[in-house]
């Protein structure tokens, strides 16, 4: 009892945060103005937006049946997707639950143990979290001249940033940093491992390294499937924000820089354990737009019919996927395919 009321008071917290987060970033905003500007968007635009998110839950269905069959699983294309779209529905209510709730899911459909399953899972975030560190340093490279201005801006009042011997400057201090970091940790490595959490930060760090390996498991051409179904999937990410600027007269001049830094901030308030990212979603990316030299208005704007559309999206097609998985019943054993 005292785990489940400790649990509840986490996530109800978490939700006052969220909701407060939201509260404060619009407390100044005319909804009923803010009502008026959405409707009069360009609603071709946000539907566009719309499949190309859902074209890529589709791929994240396939790569995931594509990791489960060198398991010796065949879970479908339709009963993953399903399975997903249920994932991202719970992720509504529970934060970090949807990884949970679609290998049940998934179990309850097809029989896949679900042990097999969230290991699949886990690799797949591996391989997600490292393209987002990718695109987050890809992001700061190419605009390292905004971010160094805004950083300069506040802690002097003289010159300007210069692009190429900063980032050289910058460069060579991660490098040293990181060279006696790792040198320090090595010297005293007889310390830490006396250390209860580093024992767990290293038993973290040996699954992730099991769960990048588990991929070598997969045949030549599974491999391929794998990487090309992930990079189409961060491609349909991508697209889905930057189709989504024509949609406001205010976003419709914005470049590709800045969907990558709108791709950045999402992947970090995905991250953030709050209901649907709620609240930070809308305080990252309208502090990106900001700084596109978008009006704080048309940014609160902007992150509102993002973040809407796609919550109404996982709302209305996870309701439709809650439904079609009671159509698939479990097959047990018979699902294991026969090991060649």
């Amino acid at each position: 009892m005292k785990s489940k009321a400790f649990a509840a008071l986490k996530y109800s917290l978490t939700f006052a945060i969220a909701v407060g987060l939201f509260w404060w970033l619009y407390r100044n905003q005319d909804f009923n103005q803010l009502w008026r500007n959405i409707s009069q968007a360009r609603w071709e635009w946000i539907a566009a937006s719309i499949g190309i998110s859902m074209l890529s839950h589709w791929s994240r269905g396939i790569r995931w049946a594509i990791m489960l069959r060198p398991l010796g699983y065949k879970a479908g294309t339709m009963p993953s997707l399903i399975a997903v779209m249920i994932g991202y529905l719970a992720n509504l209510v529970v934060p970090r639950m949807g990884e949970v709730t679609r290998c049940a899911a998934l179990q309850r459909m097809k029989g896949i143990p679900f042990q097999v399953a969230f290991g699949a899972v886990i690799t797949e975030r591996i391989f997600d979290m490292l393209l987002l560190a990718i695109f987050t340093l890809l992001s700061l490279w190419i605009e390292f001249d905004r971010i160094g201005e805004f950083l300069t801006k506040i802690f002097t009042t003289q010159g300007s940033p210069n692009s190429i011997s900063d980032r050289s400057l910058l460069l060579v201090a991660v490098v040293l940093i990181m060279v006696g970091v790792v040198a320090g940790l090595y010297f005293t490595r007889s310390y830490w491992k006396q250390l209860l959490w580093t024992q767990r930060i290293v038993g973290f760090l040996k699954g992730l390294k099991d769960g990048m390996l588990s991929v070598l498991k997969l045949s030549p051409a599974q491999r391929f499937a794998f990487f090309l179904h992930t990079a189409f999937m961060w491609t349909c990410y991508y697209l889905t924000s930057y189709v989504l600027f024509f949609a406001m007269p205010a976003t419709e001049n914005l470049d590709w820089h800045c969907a990558l830094a709108i791709l950045m901030m999402s992947g970090i308030s995905v991250v953030a354990p709050v209901q649907g990212g709620i609240g930070v979603y809308h305080l990252l990316i309208t502090a990106t737009l900001a700084a596109y030299g978008i009006s704080q208005v048309a940014a609160q704007e902007f992150a509102f019919i993002a973040h809407s559309t796609q919550v109404v999206m996982f709302i209305g097609f996870g309701l439709i996927a809650l439904a079609l998985s009671n159509f698939f019943k479990p097959f047990g054993e018979s699902v294991k395919m026969a090991q060649r």
